[in-house]
């Protein structure tokens, strides 16, 4: 069955870039919370645990990342060059002041 949730805009995108970062998916991490919610097993805490995610522990995040043979591995997020790559840029310490200001000519009134 498919349902419709009404969540704020900035909670949702915290929401998946730690799904993102945990490599699960919005289904996976809800079904998790009305498991808990209804108290059908194990709380979400130690399904979270077992699963080897990332959430609360020191274990470093890891992603899938498909190779040029086609086959995929598993590698540690902060590894991926994409990963601070304007770490030295001065204007973008505050990524949203550096796309609001972006945007200001085009959506000024």
């Amino acid at each position: 069955m498919r349902t419709t949730i009404d969540i704020p805009d900035p909670m949702l995108r915290q929401v998946k870039a730690k799904c993102a970062l945990e490599g699960r998916t919005m289904r996976s991490l809800t079904l998790l919370f009305f498991q808990d919610w209804l108290g059908d097993g194990p709380s979400t805490a130690a399904l979270l645990a077992a699963e080897g995610t990332n959430a609360g522990s020191s274990a470093p995040a890891t992603a899938s990342v498909a190779g040029t043979d086609g086959s995929r591995k598993k590698v540690r997020i902060r590894d991926l060059p994409m990963i601070g790559m304007w770490k030295d840029r001065d204007d973008l310490s505050d990524p949203a002041a550096f796309v609001r200001g972006l945007r200001k000519p085009r959506f000024a009134t």
